[in-house]
């Protein structure tokens, strides 16, 4: 509903993006809730045309278009100027690398950003939204509802679920409070302790690792390179993340940046 009203107090012209974290949650929940509000009022074709195949629909008039675009290779989310708006569902579930593209696409026109999502865990939502919001950040509004907060959720639902669930995922699922997820490898891992604003290494390594967690789809593969110093102390300071690349594409650039 908030991306027709953008669409509508643009007047249709521009270009905007839906994203999602998958194909699956984009085609079967996202983009089904946007056509079932615009079906009452003659469907997409009130708006303009959906080329599937494109994964993206044209705006009537050929003023603009809105993309449609998963987040698995964050890559994709590139070569294109978003001047309209961006409706990022389940956000939580995204990278950061995917973020920090969509970000970049729609700086130049300063176009807003909805981020529709349940707190999974103390990601980049939670430090950059979350926080920025409660640090009084003028550009970032957050807003959370409890499930029960909504008139069509049944209070029988919500009461089941309570009893049956553990405290912290009922209050993440149903409660929207941001907590770190339970059965973490890292359970003390804190972002707004642990994260910090990228900076230069402003000393001589005593020695460099590289921790790797291989992955395809949906997880990526990961390498991490760690710098430790003379105290001590641990800095990440290059990464590699891609999903869909065979081990020997991920072989090969790991071999290079070593």
């Amino acid at each position: 509903a908030w991306l027709l009203g953008q669409l509508q107090k643009n007047n249709y012209e521009g270009n905007y993006l839906i994203a999602a974290p998958t194909v699956k949650i984009l085609h079967h929940s996202t983009l089904a809730k946007f056509f079932e509000l615009l079906e009452p009022a003659g469907g997409v074709k009130r708006i303009g045309t959906y080329r599937k195949a494109l994964s993206e629909i044209e705006l009537k008039g050929k003023k603009g278009f809105i993309y449609i675009r998963s987040c698995e290779d964050p890559e994709l989310i590139e070569g294109m100027t978003i001047s309209g708006a961006v409706w990022l569902d389940e956000g939580g579930q995204v990278v950061e690398r995917a973020w920090i593209n969509i970000v970049g696409r729609t700086s130049i026109a300063e176009a807003p950003i909805l981020i529709t999502t349940t707190p999974y865990f103390l990601n980049w939502v939670y430090r950059d939204i979350v926080l920025g919001a409660k640090r009084g950040d003028p550009q970032i509004t957050s807003v959370s509802w409890k499930s029960i907060d909504s008139p069509y959720f049944p209070p029988a639902e919500y009461e089941n679920r309570r009893r049956t669930m553990s405290e912290e995922e009922f209050n993440r699922r149903y409660n929207a409070e941001w907590r770190q997820a339970a059965n973490l490898i890292f359970a003390d891992f804190y972002p707004e302790r642990h994260v910090i604003q990228p900076r230069t290494i402003d000393y001589q390594a005593e020695e460099v690792f590289c921790g790797v967690d291989f992955g395809f789809n949906p997880n990526p593969t990961v390498f991490l390179w760690i710098a430790k110093n003379k105290d001590g102390v641990y800095t990440v300071f290059d990464e590699y993340l891609k999903t869909n690349r065979t081990a020997y594409e991920n072989a090969g650039v790991l071999l290079e940046r070593n």
